[in-house]
């Protein structure tokens, strides 16, 4: 009898040891269960036209990193050359493949060279026209007709798209509607793309002219003429313009500085940018350090300007 209620009792400890690894088990089970869905509850459903006209859906899964469900961003390229340096590079990764995802056929020769941003694909065609694609189908989202063939490549900003054409115009279109914002008449062809940077466009035409214009309006800000056609699309480093022109010649545009002693005998210059109307607008103060009072030479305190002093009576 006392053996029977014995083995009863260590019957009872296992039974209750098995169900507590059984649970333990069925939670581990149902937490693994749990990521496995809100990973693919965050997956995005990407869809590829075969070039055969067949649809081939399949899953995009994104990153978990153990707390809350990550995506990689995403390197835009968002204008002629990628990027204001016209350096060409991107982080995103390349394809391994010649996989062809679509294709879509528009009704002329396609030399310009697309932009892509926020999964948006915006191009020229000789068709005279602008077409705004989707990155994933391919699928046409808006249109723009211009006067002519559109060789030149798009410039995207957060709500615009700019590019130019063979009938001499350069083009503000809405990124969403490609509706036209605003359109600037130069005197020639433009094969120039546009480079936007602190509100300004620039581009060139073949009237052998550079031009700086308004970002929001499309006035003009000022136009520089060179001896021959300007085909060269501008690039934009350090607060200067740089462009090649038919004449043989680069050009590098810059903005005229004006430095102000704030105070007779103390150590620090006021620096003013000189506008193409003649107004001056205040770039920054520079603070003086081995600077020899009251004349003689002076650095700036992050010793990349060098200012010559001389004596003077206010």
């Amino acid at each position: 009898m006392s053996f029977s209620v014995t083995l009863n009792e260590r019957e009872k400890k296992m039974k209750g040891k098995i169900g507590k690894a059984t649970i333990m088990i069925a939670v581990l089970l149902i937490g693994m269960a749990l990521m496995a869905n809100l990973s693919i509850l965050n997956a995005s459903e990407t869809t590829f036209i075969r070039t055969d006209g067949s649809v081939e859906s399949s899953i995009a899964q994104v990153e978990f990193d153990g707390n809350f469900v990550t995506q990689s961003s995403t390197d835009w390229w968002p204008m002629f050359r990628h990027d204001l340096r016209h350096t060409r590079y991107s982080t995103s990764k390349a394809p391994k493949t010649n996989y062809t995802v679509w294709m879509y056929t528009t009704g002329g020769w396609v030399g310009s060279s697309p932009a892509v941003v926020d999964g948006i694909v915006f191009v020229g065609s000789d068709d005279y026209h602008v077409y705004a694609l989707d990155m994933t189908t391919g699928r046409q989202m808006w249109n723009f007709t211009t006067g002519n063939w559109t060789f030149s490549s798009p410039a995207v900003t957060k709500d615009a798209v700019f590019i130019s054409s063979f009938d001499h115009n350069v083009y503000a279109l809405n990124k969403t509607t490609g509706g036209l914002i605003w359109n600037y008449t130069t005197e020639g062809w433009i094969t120039s793309s546009p480079a936007i940077a602190d509100g300004v466009v620039f581009v060139g035409s073949y009237d052998n002219k550079t031009y700086a214009l308004n970002e929001t309006t499309g006035a003009l800000i000022w136009s520089y003429k060179t001896g021959g056609r300007i085909c060269s699309s501008p690039a934009i480093a350090d607060r200067m313009v740089f462009i090649g022109s038919e004449d043989g010649k680069v050009y590098a545009f810059g903005t005229k500085s004006l430095y102000l002693l704030r105070h007779h005998h103390t150590a620090q210059f006021d620096a003013w940018d000189i506008n193409p109307d003649g107004t001056a607008t205040f770039q920054r103060a520079y603070r003086l350090s081995h600077a020899t009072d009251p004349a003689g030479i002076a650095m700036d305190e992050n010793l990349d300007t060098l200012f010559v002093t001389s004596e003077f009576s206010e």
